[in-house]
């Protein structure tokens, strides 16, 4: 799960994707920003986030929770820093063949709390 700010600076807003890692990098962004918000050699994500946000709430309701990569470059694939990974997902493919749609479960160290809650004594 990925968590960024989304939004203008009038209006800003934090959203949580579910999101495919394409790689780390790294680089000197010292000049580059107007502003202090980043540190020199911060460290930066390439990901490709879901079509719509999905919040962690629903995927500790539902165990397992479907979702759809987006596939507009200039909406779905973004930059983000590193501190923006939040939760580790376990990630399958809803159908086979060469599609946009996931499935993620509940990540296990939840597991036990989920199953517990299920439990009536």
């Amino acid at each position: 799960m990925i968590e960024y700010d989304y939004g203008t600076d009038a209006e800003p807003s934090t959203v949580v994707h579910p999101s495919k890692i394409h790689c780390f990098i790294q680089f000197n962004t010292e000049g580059m920003m107007d502003d202090s918000e980043y540190d020199k050699d911060q460290v930066f994500v390439v990901i490709q986030s879901s079509k719509d946000p999905l919040s962690m709430s629903t995927v500790e309701s539902d165990f397992i929770s479907n979702f759809e990569l987006g596939c507009d470059p200039n909406v779905d694939y973004k930059v983000v820093p590193i501190e923006s990974i939040v939760e580790p997902l376990l990630v399958f493919g809803k159908s086979p063949g060469c599609t946009n749609e996931y499935c993620c479960a509940l990540p296990k160290r939840k597991w036990g709390r989920y199953f517990g809650d299920k439990v009536q004594v």
